[in-house]
């Protein structure tokens, strides 16, 4: 090949690299928002999953706040720790109904879109009842 059509050849090829140069970022950004909406969707899930299994554990018949809190926290737990902080778990029972809210932040990949994610289930306390009136 001479040199005469090696240029040729590459002047007709400019605009190919000026696009690579603009859509290369963009694909990347593009990657790294889809894969950081996956963990928040999976950090969601576990979320109302810790809040519904503490629930759980609160509204039994000899169940507590503390349980309820404590089997949150298990189930927090039991992720790896680099994908959820600021945890907290918020666990109310009162005489009829137990409730636990659990709030987390994401730290995905791309650090500034990190919204709490937050889950409130609240559940009737069971109680043992004879007749229909309360024991």
């Amino acid at each position: 090949m001479t040199l005469a059509r090696l240029r040729v050849r590459l002047a007709a090829d400019h605009g190919s690299t000026a696009t690579l140069t603009v859509a290369t970022p963009l694909m990347l950004t593009l990657l790294l928002l889809i894969v950081h909406a996956a963990l928040y969707l999976h950090a969601a899930t576990v979320v109302h999953a810790a809040a519904r299994d503490g629930a759980r554990a609160a509204r039994g018949e000899t169940g507590t706040a503390d349980a309820g809190t404590a089997r949150a926290h298990a189930v927090l737990d039991s992720l790896p720790t680099d994908l959820l902080g600021d945890r907290q778990v918020d666990a109310t029972r009162t005489p009829t109904t137990a409730q636990v809210q659990v709030t987390a932040r994401i730290s995905g990949p791309v650090p500034f879109l990190a919204p709490p994610i937050t889950a409130t289930v609240t559940s009737p306390v069971e109680r043992l009842t004879t007749n229909g009136a309360e024991r």
